[in-house]
C-alpha cells in the first residue's frame, strides 16, 4: 500500500508541488504558506477551466456533427423531391408537346379544307 501512495505522490502531486514551491521561492512572499496555498488554488482553478473548456468543445463537436447529419438528411430529401418534380414536369412537357403536335396536324388537315376566304369548304373533304 505504501508503494501505491508513494507512486501517487510522485506522479500526481510531486510535479505540481515542485512548480508551486519554485514559484513561491521566486516570489519571496511574506507568508510563503499562504502564497503556496493561493498558487495551488489558482492551479486547481486553471485545471478545472481547461476541463470545462474541453467538455464544451466536445459538446460543440457533437452538436455540429448532429447538425451536419440533419442538414445532409434535409438536402437528400430536397434532392429527391426536386428529382421527382423534374420527372413530373418533363413528363407533363412531353405530353403537352405531343398534344400540340397532334393539334397542329389536325389544324393542318382542317386547313386543307378551307376555301380562299378561310371558310370551311365541305366539298374539299370529298365523299364520306
Amino acid at each position: 500500500m505504501a508503494s501505491v501512495d508513494t507512486s501517487f505522490l510522485k506522479d500526481e502531486l510531486g510535479p505540481v508541488l515542485a512548480r508551486g514551491i519554485a514559484e513561491t521561492v521566486c516570489a519571496l512572499p511574506k507568508d510563503p504558506v499562504e502564497y503556496l496555498g493561493l498558487w495551488l488554488q489558482h492551479y486547481l482553478n486553471e485545471k478545472e477551466s481547461e476541463t470545462t473548456e474541453r467538455a464544451k468543445e466536445e459538446e460543440m463537436k457533437i452538436l455540429r456533427e448532429e447538425w451536419n447529419r440533419q442538414q445532409l438528411a434535409k438536402e437528400k430529401t430536397a434532392s429527391t423531391i426536386i428529382q421527382k418534380e423534374w420527372k413530373n414536369h418533363s413528363k407533363a412537357m412531353d405530353e403537352r408537346n405531343l398534344r400540340e403536335t397532334e393539334l397542329r396536324a389536325r389544324l393542318e388537315a382542317f386547313g386543307d379544307h378551307l376555301d380562299e376566304e378561310g371558310e370551311y369548304d365541305p366539298e374539299s373533304v370529298g365523299p364520306c
